[in-house]
């Protein structure tokens, strides 16, 4: 009976062994150094074991910017991440071998925040203006097509390099007069303290410019497409769910970061819900992505001179590993 037992209870230690061995491991580049709300689908999908029920071990890698999280997945050292599409186009234009799997936020949350004391109220207003911008944060490439756009010398802005923690206090302290930012996060921060502002969002009337972008390391997506679908299914549970349940959504992202206010993280997660859905989303699931929505992109990059040259927009983006239940989203 003992001996019965003993290899009763050997088999069961294989068998968990043999399964704890078969979870695939994926690094997931994260562009900020803090749990922005934008990923709380991420995290809920974390929290609630859905990556785990994929046999996916998945670790977060929260970075410095788009830019550097590119540099990593380029390299290898994560597998996945999250990036703007701005910066992937950039990126994939100088050479770095990356495809973008899933545009999960359809809306770009990326602006240029601007105080309305400083009497900027339209493009044309920037003209002598002092501008925080970092070189880790995209948003200052499409800002910049943007103003191409518009027919404005780039060169008549005072550009102000600051690093990114200081964007926010240096606008509230007057030291510049707008800023790169998202409009929510930073922009939300701004008004906390009473600072009225103008918000210049980066999509318009020419180009739909997608948000926070799950992108991959080329050679290893082409690879591994099983493992890249199932982490998308296990993401659109957890953003299923982060939308679903706003409370426990605004649980997990506290615990994640324990040390931002509470009152703003509920208002950043509820602007950021509202950046996931279109009309793409309906007709086709969870993170389609549109060809003319990335020409459009590229173009202005090139128009804007923010790039030289063409990025290969067949390997640059793939619908196909979109899982079986990507039309499970449905906004609130």
């Amino acid at each position: 009976m003992k001996t019965r037992l003993l290899l009763l209870l050997t088999a069961f230690m294989l068998g968990f062994a043999s399964l704890a061995q078969a979870a695939d491991k994926i690094t997931l580049a994260l562009n900020w150094n803090v749990p922005y709300s934008g990923w709380a689908g991420f995290y809920v999908a974390q929290h609630e074991g859905y990556f785990a029920a994929e046999g996916l071990d998945v670790e977060f890698l929260l970075l410095k910017g788009s830019n550097p999280a590119n540099q990593a997945i380029a390299a290898g050292s994560a597998n996945l991440g999250v990036t703007t599409a701005s910066s992937i186009v950039v990126a994939a234009s100088q050479g770095l071998p990356l495809t973008a799997v899933s545009a999960y936020m359809q809306s770009n949350p990326e602006g240029v925040i601007a105080r309305k004391d400083s009497g900027i109220e339209k493009l044309e207003d920037f003209v002598g203006k002092k501008v925080g911008y970092n070189v880790s944060n995209p948003t200052v490439y499409l800002f910049e097509a943007k103003l191409k756009r518009a027919g404005i010398d780039r060169d008549k802005i005072q550009w102000v390099t600051v690093q990114p923690e200081a964007m926010v206090p240096m606008l509230l302290s007057k030291q510049i007069d707008a800023a790169m930012g998202y409009w929510d996060w930073e922009a939300i921060n701004v008004q906390r303290e009473n600072v009225p502002v103008n918000v210049f969002v980066m999509s318009d009337d020419k180009v739909q410019i997608y948000g926070p972008t799950v992108v991959g390391n080329r050679d290893w997506v082409a690879k591994n497409g099983d493992v890249v679908r199932r982490f998308l299914k296990a993401a659109v549970k957890g953003w299923v769910a982060a939308n679903a349940d706003p409370d426990k959504t605004l649980a997990v992202m506290m615990e994640a970061n324990p040390g931002e206010d509470r009152e703003f993280m509920k208002q950043a997660l509820a602007i950021s819900m509202k950046l996931i859905g279109s009309p793409d989303v309906a007709q086709h699931g969870f993170g389609w992505m549109d060809l003319s929505d990335w020409q459009g992109l590229q173009d202005a990059l090139l128009q804007g001179k923010v790039i030289e040259h063409e990025a290969d927009l067949s390997t640059l983006f793939t619908n196909d590993y979109l899982p079986d239940n990507a039309k499970d989203w449905k906004a609130q």
